[in-house]
């Protein structure tokens, strides 16, 4: 009996201890930049803040286009916005939306669609995913961002930066309204005036069939002669406009370009790069078909800034980072 009361009595104190609450952990359902963000999607442990906060807007804007598609909705840029601005809690913006593109250039479609009737253009801007791509899932999809963006972490690598902070993705070239509107009245004003500029006065048409017969006209009856010779006129007439115009449009989309070099030189932390690199890596440039003349003329506008320096066979483009930018955009836009 006593061992009895002595087991009894040890057990006491267990039963009559008092219960302590251990509260759990708090987990956060959102991926902590200092860890190892999407990592489930191989993205670099690397990543600095401002990329992962591209991969993080690039998974809120495949959400947001997946919904609206579901709900029959346009997938407007100012809807999407909207959406992913209270998701994701960061700007979104055309300029993030043009980084995206530039990581990954084809993963959407911009287009222009008719505005509702309060909205201030006629046109708003819509983002889709392409047919191409329309079956890739949204895991495929982030690993294809993902592997862009480790991309760019090992180029700033091999190329010396330490500060992986300091890397820029510079914006792609979005559509822009004007073109989507097409010509204003003013335009086509200006258009019929050209037209009427390239016909010829009776005293100007004589002066051309004055001239002498080419050889590979003459035998020909002389009407057809005529016929032709006015036509050749009138579209060499054209072509000397249409020369000035690309002139022109070369001069307005300076400021464009020097965007563009700007960011990209940052990007690849150098100053100095080969002309063929250039023209292969800048493929969101205002006119990429006539790069390279474009970026001969802005050196010639702007020789403070951004010099041609030959080599061998080619040029490299060396940009002076000690140059204010802003002013060169001054000078460039006046």
């Amino acid at each position: 009996m006593p061992s009895a009361m002595k087991r009894a009595g040890e057990a006491a104190p267990a039963t009559d201890a008092k219960r302590v609450k251990v509260d759990a952990p708090a987990i956060d359902a959102k991926p902590s930049v200092a860890g190892t963000p999407y990592a489930e999607y191989a993205l670099s442990e690397h990543a600095p803040p401002q990329l992962v906060t591209l991969v993080q807007l690039f998974a809120s804007l495949e959400f947001s286009i997946t919904t609206l598609n579901l709900y029959k909705r346009t997938p407007s840029f100012s809807a999407l916005r909207r959406a992913i601005e209270s998701s994701a809690k960061c700007t979104f913006s055309e300029h993030e939306l043009a980084q995206l593109l530039t990581l990954l250039p084809n993963a959407y479609e911009l287009s222009f669609s008719k505005a509702p009737d309060n909205h201030k253009v006629p046109l708003e801007l819509c983002v889709s995913v392409p047919e191409a791509l329309a079956s890739l899932s949204f895991r495929e999809r982030m690993e294809a961002f993902c592997s862009a963006v480790n991309d760019r972490i090992a180029l700033a690598l091999t190329t010396g930066t330490a500060d992986l902070t300091t890397i820029e993705i510079p914006p792609a070239a979005l559509p822009r309204l004007e073109d989507a509107l097409g010509p204003t009245p003013l335009d086509q004003l200006r258009a019929q005036e050209e037209r009427h500029a390239s016909e010829l006065t009776p005293l100007q048409q004589a002066a051309v069939l004055a001239k002498p017969i080419p050889k590979e006209l003459q035998g020909l009856p002389l009407w057809l002669v005529n016929k032709v010779r006015l036509a050749e006129h009138r579209k060499a007439h054209l072509v000397e406009k249409a020369d000035v115009a690309s002139s022109e449009r070369l001069l307005q989309t300076l400021p464009q370009l020097a965007d563009q070099l700007q960011s990209y030189s940052k990007c690849v932390n150098k100053s100095a790069i080969l002309l063929p690199t250039l023209l292969a890596e800048l493929t969101r440039a205002p006119i990429p078909e006539r790069l390279q003349e474009h970026v001969e003329l802005l050196a010639k506008k702007a020789p403070f800034w951004v010099t041609l320096v030959p080599l061998e066979k080619t040029f490299v483009v060396r940009l002076n980072w000690k140059q204010d930018f802003r002013a060169v955009k001054k000078i460039l836009s006046s």
